[in-house]
């Protein structure tokens, strides 16, 4: 247990600096930095690991991964910045976990172990079914906005018909360019 716990402690300050990543990047340049960081924090986080030995190594190893993992998906969400990259990071976060999870609980044996499995195998599944849910959600909150805004530039036209003549026009003009249309 005190291994795990050991290389939690490493895992929490390599989400720190994966945290940077949010921001959508600017330029391409920006990704491949982001890239080359997660492997370079993934070197160094391995290096650490060659101290410890066992089932604790195998664990700081997975560590490392999972957060280099981690860290190329969210510089693959903040370069393209759509929900479908973001959802996909999510998923590979869930991926990490799961595979992080599945070496920790090789330090139990019998049915610790199945339970230990099991609930990681849960918690992946529970991860991977929120982001689609996520995803869900935010497309349907997309077509339901483009639907009310739909719906507003129809009722504004229909005010216009009230007008007549260069006051109509003017009134058409402005609603189309209100809604880009």
């Amino acid at each position: 247990m005190k291994y795990i716990l050991h290389g939690s402690v490493i895992s929490i300050g390599l989400l720190i600096i994966s945290s940077a990543f949010s921001a959508p990047f600017s330029s391409s340049a920006e990704y491949e930095a982001a890239m080359q960081r997660a492997e370079k924090n993934y070197v160094t986080a391995r290096e650490l690991c060659d101290a410890l030995k066992n089932h604790a190594q195998d664990v700081c190893i997975a560590e490392a991964r999972a957060e280099r993992k981690r860290q190329e998906a969210d510089a693959e969400a903040a370069e393209k910045n759509t929900p479908e990259v973001r959802t996909k990071a999510l998923i590979s976060y869930a991926d990490a976990e799961l595979e992080l999870a599945q070496i920790k609980c090789e330090a139990y044996r019998g049915n610790d172990k199945d339970i230990c499995l099991k609930r990681a195998q849960l918690e992946h599944q529970q991860s991977v079914s929120v982001a689609k849910a996520n995803q869900k959600v935010r497309d349907a909150h997309q077509k339901a906005m483009e639907e009310i805004s739909e719906a507003d530039y129809e009722l504004e036209l229909e005010k216009c018909e009230k007008a007549s003549g260069d006051a109509r026009k003017h009134c058409v003009d402005g609603v189309k360019a209100k809604y880009k249309k």
